[in-house]
């Protein structure tokens, strides 16, 4: 192999070109790549020629300097978001691309932009309001940008590996207690029949929004007291409701449900397959039939679930937590009854039993405490 050669061209007052012959293209013209250096002593510039000359003879050199950073998220997006990421994930990487990251990023060399830079984004994004949730995520998105760049050998470096995700502010879980509970379950006797089982199943399962939109009756076992949880309904922006396959955690989740609740189910099984059959050909999901759906048999938006869980908290006079705080309550419940935590954390779908201890530790602090108190007069 042919050695490359060189130079050293003067090009400012205080800068310096290197300029190195690569080859030549048909028509007979060098091929030069050049980089721009400050080092002030000749004999640091000679070494950082050899090193560039180094790099390119390794074929380790990559040409970025003219690419900006919005073409790069351009296919960043077609190329990794739209092929690899869940409907969800895809919708908030969009919210912080298009609301926070290209707005500041654009118009700037990919090549150029360096940990300094992202720390000044983070810092902007504080100064105009944005909580440490908004940053963490921005920081997320520019990450796993920068780790393609580095994979599809556009840049050596992430400049994102030696930041810190801003700190998160421990959400306080606000859950009923037993008593609230009770009240809870009287209220409900008063509500159509569809609610009072869609928040029983919430209440006994510890299931999300989107895992009880997606329960068919198939997924219903009246035998042997047991529903399963395979599919999640998300909205997705242009399309609407869409069967997502798989949980948040991949895998299926099955879970044993009460007597009360079997009975109720088998009520209203009976009832829907009578709707069903009224409908007949406007039933326009022959091939699905979903626990709780439209006159036409669509599931019902995950966020629709959540208002109307909003309006009968009114209603009922009850405290106003978030429908997602009925899976911390059902959590909680079976904690303080002493229920083991590897039960717990199946019924809930965690990945590991770690992140059970994590969320619940208060509560199995709590439930310890009451645990110690039955040693009280046995000495």
């Amino acid at each position: 192999m042919t050695r490359l050669i060189g130079t050293v061209e003067k090009r400012g007052k205080e800068t310096w070109r290197l300029r190195v012959t690569v080859g030549y293209d048909a028509a007979g013209k060098q091929i030069k790549r050049s980089r721009t250096t400050r080092a002030k002593r000749a004999e640091d510039r000679e070494k950082e020629l050899a090193a560039f000359i180094a790099e390119l003879e390794s074929n380790e050199y990559l040409e970025t300097k003219n690419i900006l950073f919005r073409d790069f998220v351009e296919d960043y997006r077609k190329k990794h978001v739209m092929k690899n990421l869940q409907v969800t994930t895809r919708q908030s990487y969009k919210t912080s691309l298009d609301l926070y990251i290209v707005p500041y990023f654009g118009a700037k060399k990919i090549e150029k932009i360096n940990a300094m830079h992202i720390m000044n984004f983070l810092e902007y994004l504080e100064d105009q309001g944005k909580g440490p949730h908004v940053r963490r995520n921005a920081l997320n998105v520019l990450r796993s940008i920068f780790t393609k760049a580095v994979e599809w050998r556009l840049l050596k470096h992430n400049p994102c590996e030696a930041i810190k995700p801003p700190k998160l502010t421990k959400r306080t879980q606000k859950v009923f207690d037993e008593n609230e509970l009770k009240r809870l379950y009287e209220k409900l006797k008063k509500e159509p029949l569809d609610w009072q089982v869609l928040v029983q199943i919430a209440v006994v399962t510890g299931a999300r929004e989107a895992e009880i939109a997606a329960i068919e009756f198939k997924n219903v076992d009246l035998v042997h007291k047991t529903i399963l949880f395979e599919n999640t309904i998300v909205v997705e922006t242009g399309k609407g409701v869409t069967i997502r396959p798989g949980l948040k955690t991949k895998a299926d989740r099955l879970v044993s449900i009460p007597d009360s609740l079997v009975t109720l189910l088998a009520e209203y099984k009976q009832i829907r397959e009578e709707e069903k059959e009224i409908l007949g050909a406007e039933w326009n999901w022959s091939d699905r039939f979903f626990l709780f759906s439209n006159v036409n048999g669509k599931p019902k938006r995950p966020d629709s679930i959540y208002e109307r869980w909003t309006q009968f908290l009114k209603r009922a006079d009850l405290p106003p937590i978030r429908f997602h705080d009925i899976r911390h309550t059902s959590a909680s419940l079976l904690i303080a009854k002493g229920v083991h935590a590897k039960v717990i954390q199946e019924r809930l779908g965690h990945s590991n039993i770690g992140t059970t201890m994590d969320i619940y530790s208060h509560v199995f602090r709590e439930a310890d405490q009451s645990a110690a108190s039955h040693f009280e007069g046995l000495f």
